[in-house]
């Protein structure tokens, strides 16, 4: 299930009284609007500024393939082509994410890197730190077919990633998770 690590890292960090609810309220609100669980109401989101910038999306990815699927549906789905970066290395999406501020990253855990052979190995991880530095309100998800569970939770509960979604997983799911973090992201912006 594509879902499973990000569910069970919810299920963990709810019953850890250590770990604040403002740790994982991102991924409580992407559970809930999957239908993954069933939280309390909340009072509703405020209203978007009439004024607002197109939030800046990076998608990183090694799989050429997922890569321009992701930027394809979400394309289709009317999302500006030009406020869609796409990396296959962790080395450009930093360099990248350090230079410009992004809203809403898509990053896969596991990336091939040229930099392994010099002995570094920059992960998905690595690019979701940066992303957090520069852009500190920025929706981080990982995408993965590696991840562990403690890989999800270090990413969520430690790095600040709104949520780890399992290869394979449905471009639908992908693009209600985007729906919500475009709203996030336009509601912080003016």
């Amino acid at each position: 299930m594509p879902h499973t690590l990000s569910l069970q890292c919810y299920q963990q960090a709810r019953g850890r009284p250590e770990i604040h609810p403002r740790q994982y309220q991102d991924l409580e609100a992407i559970l809930s609007l999957l239908g993954l669980i069933e939280t309390l109401p909340r009072s509703p989101d405020p209203a978007v500024p009439e004024h607002f910038r197109t939030p800046q999306l990076m998608i990183v990815d090694d799989d050429t393939s997922i890569a321009d699927m992701l930027k394809g549906g979400l394309v289709h789905t009317g999302y500006p082509e030009d406020g869609i970066q796409v990396f296959s290395s962790a080395e450009d999406s930093i360099g990248f994410a350090k230079r410009n501020p992004v809203d809403i990253a898509l990053v896969d855990v596991r990336l091939v890197n040229p930099l392994a052979v010099r002995g570094q190995y920059l992960s998905g991880l690595h690019v979701l730190q940066s992303v957090k530095e520069s852009s500190p309100v920025a929706k981080v998800i990982l995408i993965t077919g590696f991840a562990t569970f403690s890989m999800a939770c270090e990413g969520i509960l430690e790095l600040g990633a709104s949520y780890c979604l399992r290869k394979p997983f449905q471009l639908a799911d992908v693009l209600k998770i985007v729906d919500w973090a475009i709203f996030q992201a336009q509601g912080t912006r003016v």
